[in-house]
C-alpha cells in the first residue's frame, strides 16, 4: 500500500517537473523572439498596435482595469510620432487589434476662438440692454467666440449696527452677507476681464459715458497693469458713445439722444458697424457658421413683407389730391389754350375786317377822285364853251 502511494506521488511529481521545464523553455523561446523582433523594428518589447501622428508627449496611465494604453516616443523617429501599444492583463485574450486606416487620418486643427470683451457702467444699463439686443444676432453671425461682460458699479459696505435690537442686527448681517457676495462676484468678473485683456487678439467694446471713464480712472490708479493692458496695440477697440462725455472727441450723437424707433435704428447701425470692425480685425481667423437664420432673408424664395414708411403713407393720402390737382391743371391749361385760340381767331377776324374797310375806303377814294376828275373836266369844257367866241 505504501509502495503504490509512493509510486503515484513520484509519477505526479515527475509530470509536474516535465511541465515546468516545458513552460520555462516556451517562455525563453518566446522572449528571445520578441527581443529579436523589437531590435529589428526599433520598438519596445511587447509592442502590439499602430503608430499615430500626434502633438502630445508621454501619457502615463495606471495599470488597473482591463487593457492599459501606453504612449511613448520612439528613438527611431524624432518627430512627433507616438507609438501606441496595448498590454493584455492576466486572463485576457491576446487577440490582435484591427485598426481602421481612416481613423489615423490627420485631424484638422481646432478653429481659433476669438475673444470679445464688453465693458460698461451699471448706471448705463438701460441703453446697454437695448443695444445688446441688436448685438446678440451679430454674435451669432460671427461664429466661434468667447465673450465676457464686465459692468462697473459702486458697492457700498453697510454701516455696522451697534444697537441692541435683534431685528436690526439680523438686517445688518443680511446686508453684510449680500455685500460680501457682490464683492466676491465683482472681483471674480474683474479677474476674468484682466484675463481677457491679456489675450493676443481682443475686440474691446466700450460703452463710453462719464461714469465709465471715472471708474476706469480709479481702476487704473489701483492697478497699474490695467493701463498697459488697455493700451495693447494688437487689440481693436470699438467705443460706443452712450452719453455726452467730456474728452470724447467724436462727431456723432450719443445713444441717449434717441428714443422709440430712432433708438432701434441707431442700435441697428451700431451693430452693423461693430460687425464690420470684427470681420476686418479677425480676418481669416473668423469662422462664420455655415447656415444662419439670416440666410432665409436673402433666399430667392423670400418675399419681404414691409410696412410703408410715414412718407409712403402721406403719399398715399395725397394721391387723390394729386390726381385732382393734375386734372385741374390740365383743364386750366386747356382753357388757356382755348382762350389763346379764341383771341387769335378774334384778332384774325378783326384784322380781316380792318383790311376790308381799308380796301373799301381805298375804292371810295378812287371813285371820289374819278368823280372829281370828271367834274373838273366837265367844268373846263363848259368854261371853254362860254369863253370861246361863236363862229356866227
Amino acid at each position: 500500500m505504501i509502495t503504490s502511494t509512493l509510486i503515484v506521488a513520484w509519477v505526479v511529481m515527475d509530470s509536474l517537473f516535465v511541465a515546468a521545464l516545458k513552460y520555462l523553455a516556451f517562455l525563453s523561446v518566446n522572449q528571445r523572439e520578441r527581443a529579436l523582433n523589437a531590435r529589428e523594428s526599433d520598438q519596445p518589447i511587447g509592442f502590439k498596435g499602430r503608430r499615430v501622428e500626434t502633438y502630445q508627449g508621454t501619457t502615463d496611465r495606471p495599470a488597473t482595469g482591463r487593457a492599459v494604453t501606453i504612449k511613448t516616443l520612439t528613438m527611431k523617429e524624432r518627430t512627433h510620432v507616438m507609438t501606441e501599444m496595448t498590454l493584455p492583463q492576466v486572463g485576457e485574450s491576446k487577440e490582435e487589434v484591427t485598426v481602421n486606416p481612416a481613423a489615423t487620418a490627420s485631424v484638422p486643427p481646432p478653429v481659433k476662438k476669438m475673444h470679445i470683451l464688453i465693458i460698461y457702467a451699471d448706471s448705463d444699463r438701460k441703453h446697454f440692454q437695448g443695444l445688446d439686443q441688436h448685438l446678440q444676432p451679430m454674435y451669432g453671425r460671427l461664429g466661434n467666440q468667447a465673450r465676457h461682460y464686465f459692468g462697473y458699479r459702486t458697492l457700498e459696505e453697510p454701516k455696522p449696527y451697534t444697537g441692541d435690537s435683534q431685528y436690526f442686527k439680523e438686517q445688518y448681517e443680511k446686508e453684510k452677507a449680500a455685500y460680501e457676495e457682490d464683492l466676491k462676484n465683482s472681483t471674480g468678473h474683474h479677474n476674468t476681464m484682466i484675463r481677457y485683456l491679456k489675450q493676443d487678439q481682443l475686440l474691446l467694446i466700450l460703452y463710453v459715458s462719464n461714469t465709465l471713464m471715472e471708474h476706469l480712472l480709479k481702476d487704473q490708479a489701483q492697478d497699474p497693469q490695467l493701463k498697459s493692458l488697455l493700451n495693447n496695440p494688437d487689440h481693436r477697440i470699438a467705443p460706443v458713445l452712450i452719453t455726452p462725455t467730456a474728452g470724447m472727441a467724436l462727431n456723432c450723437e450719443p445713444l441717449c439722444a434717441f428714443s422709440g424707433v430712432a433708438f432701434e435704428t441707431a442700435c441697428q447701425h451700431i451693430a452693423t458697424t461693430i460687425e464690420s470692425i470684427a470681420r476686418d480685425y479677425f480676418g481669416p481667423d473668423l469662422a462664420s457658421p455655415d447656415t444662419t437664420p439670416f440666410a432665409l432673408l436673402t433666399s430667392p424664395s423670400a418675399i419681404h413683407v414691409s410696412i410703408p414708411s410715414e412718407h409712403d403713407r402721406m403719399a398715399q393720402m395725397f394721391v387723390g389730391l394729386q390726381t385732382m390737382f393734375e386734372q385741374a391743371y390740365t383743364r386750366m391749361v386747356e382753357s388757356q389754350q382755348q382762350l389763346l385760340l379764341t383771341e387769335r381767331v378774334q384778332r384774325e377776324a378783326t384784322q380781316k375786317s380792318e383790311d376790308d374797310l381799308r380796301k373799301q375806303l381805298g375804292e371810295m377814294e378812287q371813285r371820289l377822285a374819278t368823280l372829281q376828275a370828271e367834274q373838273n373836266t366837265s367844268l373846263l369844257t363848259k368854261f371853254r364853251r362860254l369863253f370861246t367866241p361863236s363862229s356866227n
